[in-house]
């Protein structure tokens, strides 16, 4: 039963999708002249449409980022940036007898063997990883908008022969 609620709801957010869609598409098809609107533009469309209200379309240009940013650090000379230390001490607390110590120094992280290049592997699987999860996101959209969208033309269909049936009755 969980299943099958996890099933409906983005069937239903298709199907309305594809009705906001058919609105647009039939204003649009009512300004053209020329019928030259066929049903896999208008698919496309709707397809775009709903792609675009997707959270994963939302963050795709954030996760790009975050692996483009892996891969740029994977290319530094450095793992991390580096570090300026300054550390001062006096004996003026204890008996001022004009005691002073200033220590200045510079942290460079160093990558350990290999981490650079497994960094910068990981970064790219991370890349690939990005694109195909957008792709198989996108690939299911499109079966669920191209299934919703056909049952609308079947039960568009059987609607207007209905309607023919009943004037030549």
């Amino acid at each position: 039963m969980h299943l099958n609620e996890k099933r409906t709801a983005p069937f239903r957010l298709v199907l309305s999708v594809i009705a906001m869609s058919c609105g647009v598409l039939s204003a649009h098809a009512q300004d053209n002249t020329a019928a030259t609107t066929t049903g896999a533009a208008s698919l496309k469309e709707v397809f775009e449409t709903a792609w675009q209200r997707q959270p994963e379309a939302r963050a795709l240009q954030s996760r790009r980022d975050a692996a483009q940013a892996q891969a740029k650090a994977a290319g530094l000379l450095s793992p991390e940036a580096p570090s300026l230390e300054i550390s001062r001490r006096s004996d003026q607390a204890t008996g001022n007898n004009g005691v002073r110590e200033t220590e200045v120094g510079i942290a460079v992280p160093l990558w350990l063997p290999g981490q650079r290049t497994a960094s910068a592997e990981l970064a790219q699987a991370e890349i690939s990883f990005v694109e195909r999860r957008v792709l198989a996101s996108q690939l299911r959209l499109a079966s669920s908008v191209r299934d919703a969208w056909w049952s609308w033309q079947r039960a568009r269909v059987d609607a207007e022969l209905a309607r023919e049936q009943l004037t030549n009755a």
